[in-house]
């Protein structure tokens, strides 16, 4: 989707619970309240409608849903639609925003109208797009079958189930309920879109039921009477829910029904605009957790990279900077941060396309072009002294860093080694094709990548001389987790497997003061081919990132 007005990324945390929420546009605050189980990125094209009228569109991920963490405990005691009206309130509070318009889609639309009823000093003006008003036996059915427990299985079943789980939603509600009196009359949604709909659940976990049993135990004839502020109450035509609205409940309201979305939020828009919020400014906001670590993206909105560390001591040693391979994420450093963060100023980026950094269209595919990119965003942060030290292609950049003055010195923790048979296509061979199809098989083939991963070196030699050492974690959820982490780098997972070519022994820095490699216990790949051709030494190391602590340290 083409963005006219920038979205700024910002993570904050509130009583602990980090809180990830995005914004655009200048003026009267208006908040964007998704649904399920979607997170913010789904209510981007309203946002953009909002800023264009002149107001700021402010979208939270809400609580366990996109970046946001969960409600504590709320596996134990489920929440409900006034613990998310509460949270949402909590970050108004936290941006000192005190007056603010309301737009909810279905589960975001409940969770809209319980704040307006809670809050009604605080909210100036309410939009819904499907809110409901459930009878008993409506709620009963959906209770009881609409939300079966998401687990992962060792074969990427569930893979699968999810993709089938949001198809039939698009097409039946309840989707659990495939009969005609059920049938949705809208055409199947393209893979791109069931796809970011899946990867919310995916990323969600089981944690995907909790906002949607909060909607199905939101009861509007409780809440909606509470209601002060001026309401529109809207639908397109073909949504289920448009039948709520001829409900008594919303008979002193006013409703509308809409043809296409973009008519929809202009009206939107005309009415939240004509009973401003306060004024407020998107901006990016970085957070601190309670392990000292601060959250946060950097560079241009649209292209940023997102990262984790600290900055904040004072220290003349040089800022260590952490990289990760291909297809990984900054979380895979998560307990070496935990540990330097106490004591050294240090900062792990997602790689362009990864993790939590934005999308990329034409992701770098050399490790130059990478090494730049975080020499420059680290010029933004102001950081001018760095150690690399990197993990795979992350080596490789880290490498390249010392070798172009990037970095002062640093590390690289298994570097990978392509076999020369492989080499002209590897990128080919090692990264199968994931993007989205209709039947979904994309998920099912990232789960099988990940699991092989940890049985060959590469996973697609699956000859007994491929076979790594050890397997590592086979379980269920660590492979899935690697799953859903190549899943969300796409293209750029292809792109830095693809850089794994583009660094020869001839561009590493071979001062060994400067620069020191170890190869990984059990991991095949450690470019040991390509570095016995130098006379480098090239130690030996557990893949347990806790062992590396001693060395970081030591840089």
């Amino acid at each position: 989707m083409a963005l006219d007005y920038p979205v700024y990324r910002s993570i904050v945390y509130i009583n602990g619970r980090k809180v990830h929420f995005r914004s655009c546009g200048s003026g009267p605050v208006v908040f964007l309240l998704h649904g399920s189980p979607q997170s913010s990125w789904a209510v981007l094209p309203l946002a953009q409608q909002l800023a264009k009228q002149g107001l700021c569109a402010i979208a939270p991920d809400s609580p366990g849903y996109g970046v946001s963490h969960p409600f504590y405990n709320a596996s134990v005691t489920p929440p409900t639609t006034v613990d998310y009206a509460e949270a949402l309130v909590e970050l108004a509070n936290y941006l000192d925003i005190q007056e603010f318009g309301l737009y909810g889609f279905h589960t975001g639309a409940a969770i809209a109208c319980t704040a307006a009823a809670l809050y009604p000093e605080r909210v100036t003006a309410l939009t819904s797009d499907g809110l409901t008003a459930w009878t008993d036996a409506e709620r009963n059915t959906l209770l009881q079958g609409y939300l079966p427990p998401f687990k992962p299985q060792w074969d990427g079943s569930h893979m699968a189930w999810v993709w089938a789980r949001i198809e039939e939603q698009v097409a039946f509600f309840p989707w659990h309920i495939a009969e005609d009196r059920c049938r949705i009359n809208v055409d199947m949604s393209p893979p791109s879109r069931i796809h970011a709909n899946a990867m919310d659940v995916l990323r969600a976990g089981d944690g995907y039921r909790i906002a949607y049993h909060a909607a199905f135990t939101f009861r509007a004839e409780s809440w909606l009477p509470q209601v002060k502020c001026p309401t529109l109450f809207a639908c397109l035509t073909h949504d289920p829910l448009s039948a709520h609205y001829q409900r008594k409940v919303f008979s002193h309201h006013r409703t509308k029904l809409f043809d296409a979305p973009d008519d929809m939020y202009r009206v939107f828009a005309e009415v939240l605009g004509s009973s401003p919020g306060s004024l407020y400014r998107a901006r990016a906001h970085t957070g601190e957790d309670n392990f000292g670590l601060s959250h946060g993206w950097v560079g241009k909105p649209g292209q940023s990279l997102a990262w984790s560390g600290t900055l904040k001591h004072a220290d003349d040693r040089a800022t260590l900077v952490l990289l990760h391979s291909a297809g990984g994420n900054k979380e895979d450093f998560v307990n070496l941060l935990r540990i330097l963060c106490k004591h050294r100023n240090v900062i792990a980026f997602d790689l362009p396309g990864h993790g939590d950094s934005e999308d990329l269209t034409d992701p770098p595919t050399d490790v130059a072009t990478i090494g730049q990119m975080i020499a420059e965003h680290l010029s933004r942060l102001g950081i001018d002294a760095v150690a690399a030290i990197g993990r795979g292609v992350g080596g490789l950049v880290a490498a390249w860093m010392v070798t172009h003055q990037h970095a002062n010195n640093g590390i690289a923790f298994g570097l990978p080694d392509v076999p020369e048979q492989y080499k002209a296509q590897w990128a080919d061979r090692y990264c199968t094709d994931l993007t989205p199809v209709w039947e979904g098989t994309h998920l099912i083939r990232a789960f099988r990548i990940a699991r092989w991963e940890r049985i060959y070196a590469p996973w697609f030699d699956r000859t007994a001389v491929a076979r790594k050492l050890c397997c590592g974690l086979l379980d269920a959820d660590s492979v899935h987790q690697r799953a859903v982490s190549i899943l969300k780098a796409g293209n750029a997972w292809r792109a830095a497997v693809a850089a794994e070519t583009t660094l020869t022994h001839s561009d590493l820095p071979m001062d060994e003061r400067r620069f020191k490699y170890f190869a990984v216990k059990g991991d095949a790949q450690s470019m040991t081919q390509v570095l016995q051709q130098t006379p480098i030494y090239v130690g030996q190391i557990g893949a347990d990132d806790s062992e590396w602590y001693p060395l970081v340290c030591a840089v």
